[in-house]
């Protein structure tokens, strides 16, 4: 458009108060004009809002969502519940989401047993628990004969006091009538909650139990202010043939009755310990004698006593063939000549360990000794190994290495220990392991699967040493050797920086490492110091 402002358009200029005027007076028409053509656009943009509108109402009478059948449909209902939890009593979440969609959705939801068989329940206080138990009522009359998975806890929000705790009881006789088609249970509950239900089970009344979960609510008692008492009937309910999974307390058990827990049918074994410590040597080797067919387990060990007899007596040598993977936390002082563990056991299909806390008292003790007592006899077809020992003997596990042909991931927490002092202290300088993880140019390689290490702590460690087993092991030059993928550990920050200068290289071809540092940080300059 001309405009006679053309040659100060898109300047600096100031224009005079004459000129201003002009151009509020060349401005009117062109403002008019688009006042119009912005009605038409609005008026346009309305007819094709409303014709969108049309259209978009008779296309979804041609949804093929419309026309899925029935059972295709309530497929996809319960595909989509949280693959690894329980729903909650959330309207925002499956089932009750999906139920408020459509009149026809809510149909075959509600005709769906499988959406209603599995249920979290966050145990609130007084003044919402009815509702919730008649929530729960009506899920469980909706799911009709489907075995049930169920997860209750205590809320951490509710306001409970002794006097309130046996309210949930119609909560929980809810519940038990309904123990013939329990399959996955978890109960996080106080003790006198468990004392109300635990007497009235049997095995006969969980025919259908898969896996059971059962823990005391230690923070009950922190809220309440009444002291929490770990001990209540044992779980007899547990002696049902069709168990496979078992979380709970030592202290919910009785390990040596016959027939109180079916140990011959379990694949995972997960015991915990409460504030009382965990289970003796040969109570724990009793347990795994039994359990033949086991894959996973997680058990606490404690220290010998007087009660605990010598095991060479009470526990004849036996092989848990499916094993894969074994944690083992130890309370107390792990090594006691009387104590050789792993002498009972024979592993073949472990392949995951992991062993922590314990110490050892005396370095100096036979190191066939301390291998019977802390490792698995058959190491050759571990993995994964983790140790978090104190005071390890260097000899006893530098030794073992060897045997660990399959190994592709170690971590150690704690540094091992030696006989001979280094400045002052028996702890080891760790290049001992490392000098003796380093690719030799020629000969037996240890550890040939070694994928990712993870030393906790690097005491004064050369950063000469830590380049050369680095770069051994991502040098592709030795058949039947891993690469390394992944190097972590904690040392001093002048090492560190270092050991980042001479492994660039290997950092830019996808090495992960990740070095911690020890020591106080010194502090930068900066220009925003002070400001308020």
């Amino acid at each position: 458009m001309y405009s006679p402002f053309s040659n100060i358009l898109h300047t600096s200029a100031v224009p005079s108060p004459a000129e201003c005027q002009q151009i509020q007076e060349l401005l009117r028409g062109p403002r008019q004009e688009i006042t119009r053509l912005q009605r038409l656009i609005d008026e346009a943009t309305q007819k094709r809002d409303e014709l969108q509108h049309f259209v978009d109402a008779h296309t979804a009478l041609l949804s093929s969502a419309r026309r899925l059948p029935d059972d295709i449909l309530s497929e996809i209902f319960v595909a989509c519940l949280a693959p690894t939890r329980n729903p909650a009593f959330c309207a925002d979440q499956s089932p009750l989401l999906v139920s408020h969609i459509s009149t026809n959705w809510r149909r075959v939801a509600l005709s769906t047993p499988r959406l209603w068989a599995s249920m979290h329940i966050a145990v609130p206080d007084q003044s919402r628990l009815d509702r919730l138990t008649e929530q729960v009522s009506l899920w469980l009359s909706r799911s009709g004969a489907v075995p049930l998975s169920i997860s209750l806890a205590l809320s951490q929000t509710a306001s409970w006091t002794p006097d309130g705790l046996c309210d949930i009881s119609s909560l929980l006789s809810i519940l038990l009538a309904e123990s013939r088609r329990w399959r996955n249970i978890h109960f996080s509950v106080s003790n006198a909650a468990s004392n109300f239900f635990i007497p009235q089970l049997t095995a006969a009344d969980v025919p259908l139990l898969h896996s059971m979960s059962f823990s005391n609510d230690i923070s009950y008692g922190a809220r309440t202010g009444t002291p929490v008492d770990v001990s209540h009937p044992p779980l007899s309910f547990l002696g049902t043939d069709s168990l496979r999974s078992l979380t709970t307390s030592v202290y919910s058990l009785d390990l040596h009755a016959p027939g109180a827990v079916s140990w011959y049918t379990l694949v995972h074994l997960k015991l915990e310990m409460e504030t009382h410590g965990g289970i003796t040597h040969s109570s724990a080797l009793h347990v795994l004698s039994q359990c033949h067919f086991l894959e996973y387990c997680v058990i606490p060990l404690y220290r010998r006593t007087a009660r605990d007899s010598p095991l060479a007596a009470s526990v004849a040598h036996f092989t848990l063939p499916y094993l894969t993977e074994l944690r083992l936390e130890v309370l107390g002082q792990a090594y006691d000549q009387h104590t050789k563990f792993f002498s009972c056991i024979s592993l073949p299909a472990l392949r995951y360990f992991e062993f922590k806390g314990g110490s050892i008292s005396n370095v100096n003790s036979d190191p066939r000794l301390l291998r019977e007592c802390f490792f698995p006899q058959d190491l050759s077809s571990l993995e994964q190994l983790e140790v978090e020992v104190a005071r390890l003997p260097q000899a006893v596990f530098l030794n073992m290495l060897p045997e660990m042909t399959s190994l592709q991931k170690l971590h150690m927490t704690r540094e091992l220990s030696s006989e001979q002092p280094v400045d002052g202290d028996t702890l080891m300088h760790t290049s001992e392991l490392l000098v003796q993880l380093t690719v030799p140019d020629t000969g037996d390689v240890v550890l040939p699967q070694l994928r990712q290490l993870d030393l906790g702590t690097f005491r004064n460690q050369p950063a000469q040493q830590i380049v050369a087993f680095v770069q051994s092991r991502r040098v592709a030059s030795r058949v039947g050797v891993a690469q390394l993928e992944r190097f972590s550990g904690r040392l001093d920050r002048v090492s560190g920086i270092e050991v980042l200068e001479k492994l660039g290289d290997e950092v830019a071809e996808g090495l992960d490492i990740n070095l911690r540092y020890t020591g106080i940080t010194p502090p930068q300059y900066s220009p925003m110091e002070g400001i308020l």
